[in-house]
């Protein structure tokens, strides 16, 4: 029996391995898309209608915060300034880097009027069109707590203003609704009269009901037998519209019979009820992992399964098979294994 569950499993791992690969490749292709995934956080802060800046993080709840916003914007504005003085400073250059390293070291790279950008970063030129920012750009990168600040300006002169902005009462504004600060991924905040506010906030929570129909094998023991499913699950978002949780109920019906010596025998149909819990393991897709309960159960006849408990692992959108492996529960501490492969339509 050992053998051939672990000949099972090799060939469902085969089948599967083909469908893995390609979506690496899916993902090593799409790396340029999703190159600021760790950086879902936006906090958009308008001083005036000249300036815009993008503080990018992790988490909000953490970002509002952070003290350091201000004391870097001052030293990339005293920085800039050395910088002009020198000859060839590039001063109306549309992009500037600006590292700061944890020792306190920091370092200033602006390109060069000329400069032709090698290739596109089609994540940034969709933020730039939705956003509508402004042409002169400065990011700021803090090493220490791995964030970015990107400021845009429509003069490059004009970063000298930021001096004189506290971006800190932004964050404070930014801060006041703790509803909006937990369910937003973005929150925009504008000065107006001298005073912050909250424009807009943004964020997805749309749960969602799905079912699903499947046909596939089951294992239990040494026989293999035929199986239909059908799946009714309760999926849970997070305020990227990204599901996080799954849980929902499981009805499959499978056929159990001895097929010795080319012959059907001992036939009966068995059902199984199944109560599932998965999360997703995955950032950008939906590779859910988790467990689920059970009661088996038979059709007009009697049989070792009848009203027996069961429990088991569940894996969902690992490549196009589903799989379930389970313990099924007998008295006297008795228990056998039982896999199954589904195909869902």
């Amino acid at each position: 029996m050992k053998k051939q569950m672990l000949f099972a499993l090799g060939l469902c791992y085969a089948l599967n391995i083909n469908n893995s690969n390609a979506q690496a490749l899916s993902m090593d292709m799409d790396e340029s898309a999703n190159v600021a995934i760790n950086y879902r956080d936006t906090i958009l802060i308008r001083p005036d209608a000249t300036t815009q800046v993008l503080f990018l993080g992790k988490n909000l709840d953490e970002m509002i915060n952070y003290t350091g916003l201000d004391s870097l914007k001052n030293l990339l504005v005293a920085d800039v300034d050395k910088a002009r003085t020198q000859p060839g400073y590039p001063a109306q250059s549309k992009l500037t880097h600006y590292f700061v390293h944890p020792n306190g070291k920091r370092r200033l790279k602006a390109e060069s009027e000329d400069y032709a950008e090698p290739q596109v970063n089609v994540a940034d030129e969709e933020r730039s069109l939705y956003l509508d920012l402004l042409p002169y750009q400065f990011i700021i990168y803090d090493f220490a707590k791995n964030y970015r600040i990107h400021i845009y300006l429509k003069n490059p002169d004009d970063l000298n203003k930021l001096a004189s902005v506290n971006f800190k009462d932004a964050l404070i504004a930014a801060s006041l609704n703790k509803k909006t600060v937990k369910h937003s991924y973005r929150i925009d905040a504008l000065k107006s009269n001298d005073n912050w506010k909250v424009e807009n906030s943004y964020g997805n929570k749309l749960d969602q009901l799905e079912s699903g129909f499947a046909i596939g094998v089951n294992l239990i023991g040494s026989r293999l037998s035929p199986l239909a499913n059908f799946d009714l699950s309760l999926i849970f978002n997070n305020k990227y519209n990204h599901p996080f949780i799954k849980t929902g109920f499981s009805y499959s019906v499978s056929s159990f019979s001895n097929w010795d010596n080319s012959e059907i025998t001992d036939l009966c149909i068995l059902s199984s009820y199944d109560l599932k819990f998965l999360t997703n393991l995955s950032q950008d897709k939906t590779h859910w992992f988790g467990v689920q309960f059970g009661i088996m159960d038979n059709y007009k006849s009697s049989s070792p399964f009848d009203n027996k408990f069961k429990f088991g692992f569940v894996s969902e959108g690992f490549g196009r098979l589903n799989y379930s492996l389970d313990v099924i529960l007998f008295e006297k501490k008795q228990s056998i294994y039982g896999l199954t492969v589904k195909l869902p339509f």
